[in-house]
């Protein structure tokens, strides 16, 4: 019974470090800040390569921008937030209303990277538009309504 009972312990202890350990709020705060920085730069390099039409950039960066906000939204676990994130609590209050402006934001890359290809001059500065950055477009939409720093003051 004693060889059951450690054999029993034994398994659960192996099986407990073989699952992964939810990233602690610190750790995942700090990764979707170096997420945001890397789109930011991103979104950066994109109005450049606009100005220049360097379309190859432009599908690059544009596709960065959409591997990115398809990593962003684990990145918010409900109460990561602490004194030095930008994030507002009211993310998770309206997590629907978060999504749709990281869908968005994906969606109008998706949509740049394809002018790019196309090499669509017209279509590639409309998109660039409507992507916006920090304070605008698909990017400021969601800026404007979750980042405590930039946030519109009802």
């Amino acid at each position: 019974m004693n060889t059951r009972m450690l054999s029993a312990t034994a398994a659960l202890l192996a099986l407990s470090l073989l699952t992964p350990t939810p990233a602690l709020p610190q750790n995942v705060i700090e990764q979707r800040e170096k997420l945001m920085e890397s789109s930011d730069k991103a979104v950066r390099a994109i109005r450049a390569a606009a100005k220049e039409m360097d379309y190859a950039t432009l599908q690059v960066r544009s596709r960065e921008i959409v591997e990115q906000m398809g990593k962003l939204l684990p990145l918010f676990p409900k109460g990561s937030v602490s004194e030095k994130s930008l994030a507002h609590p009211d993310i998770w209050e309206k997590w629907d209303e978060f999504t749709k402006h990281t869908d968005r934001v994906s969606a109008v890359a998706e949509r740049l990277a394809k002018a790019a290809a196309a090499k669509d001059d017209a279509q590639i500065l409309e998109e660039v538009k409507t992507l916006g950055g920090l304070g605008s477009g698909a990017c400021g939409g969601c800026h404007l309504s979750f980042n405590k720093k930039r946030m519109k003051k009802n």
